[in-house]
């Protein structure tokens, strides 16, 4: 594992970041490129964030969190686990979104760890990479 088990990944998406702060935050916009997932929030401090599949009249949470940081086109961080390891403190991890405007694009950080396993590394590694091909394509478009 790299980087002490933190998931580290950089994109520089052509749009500005009032477009890719939308994608981020918005349910509609999430489920086109986050594992057909609608993310659910208030984005306030302490609230809840989910990740959810709605599925033949079912909603199935995939990932939840609470959100930590919310600074709108700037920066979200939320912890983040399966539902399963909801009680399991050690399996939770922090994700970190940071955003920079550059004129008309937008440099876009990702952070999330730390993760003890590799199995869990290198999936929220390759998980990370199919969201921010998506991501780019939607705001990019």
């Amino acid at each position: 594992m790299e980087n002490n088990g933190t998931v580290l990944k950089n994109s520089e998406l052509k749009a500005p970041v009032s477009k890719v702060w939308e994608a981020l935050t918005n349910p509609e916009l999430t489920q086109k490129y986050f594992f057909d997932c609608a993310v659910i929030s208030d984005f306030e401090v302490g609230s809840n964030i989910a990740f959810v599949q709605f599925k033949e009249d079912k909603e199935i949470v995939c990932v939840k969190g609470v959100i930590s940081l919310c600074l709108p086109e700037k920066m979200l961080a939320y912890t983040c686990y399966s539902p399963e390891m909801e009680a399991i403190k050690d399996k939770h991890t922090l994700v970190t979104m940071a955003l920079i405007s550059e004129k008309e694009k937008t440099r876009l950080t990702i952070t999330q760890g730390s993760f003890s396993d590799i199995a869990p590394y290198e999936q929220a590694s390759q998980g990370w990479d199919f969201v921010l091909a998506g991501l780019k394509k939607l705001v990019e478009s």
